[in-house]
């Protein structure tokens, strides 16, 4: 597996609609636009890539797609823990698109290993050192990041 295969648009379409269908029985639709579009009141999950090279997978969406993956996972969130499991729900999905993601840029045929995801509100990146692949989920941007050490 190399780098560049991590990075082909198509696995990343792959990765992410298998998550998606998968877990949340939702469809995310790639976005054609080469210009990547802000997310509001953005939550995050980012998972680091630790061999066989190494970087991080990110997931970044609105509060309105998170609540919608969770509630696909969980049913009703409306009592005291929903945050958390709203959090921990897009943990999970960043732990399956980067798997999944990895997984078929090797073919299946080479061993890799992730992190823990880690999960929270507004994160940053530099869009030089990045390549960003922008999804549509239920009229809502969701947007995967991800960086490979160069």
């Amino acid at each position: 597996m190399t780098k560049q295969d991590v990075l082909k648009a198509e696995t990343v379409i792959q990765a992410v609609s298998e998550a998606f269908e998968n877990m949340a029985f939702l469809e995310a639709v790639p976005n054609t636009e080469k210009k990547v579009p802000g997310v509001q009141n953005s939550c995050y999950s980012k998972i680091e890539i630790l061999s066989p090279f190494s970087g991080y997978v990110a997931v970044v969406c609105n509060e309105s797609v998170a609540t919608d993956i969770t509630k696909a996972v969980f049913g009703d969130i409306s009592h005291s823990q929903a945050e958390l499991k709203k959090l921990d729900t897009l943990g999970e999905m960043v732990n399956t698109i980067a798997g999944r993601l990895l997984y078929h840029s090797a073919g299946g045929r080479e061993p890799f290993e992730l992190g823990l995801p880690n999960v929270g509100h507004g994160l940053t990146w530099d869009t030089k050192e990045v390549d960003i692949y922008s999804f549509t989920v239920d009229q809502n941007i969701l947007l995967v990041i991800i960086y490979i050490a160069r």
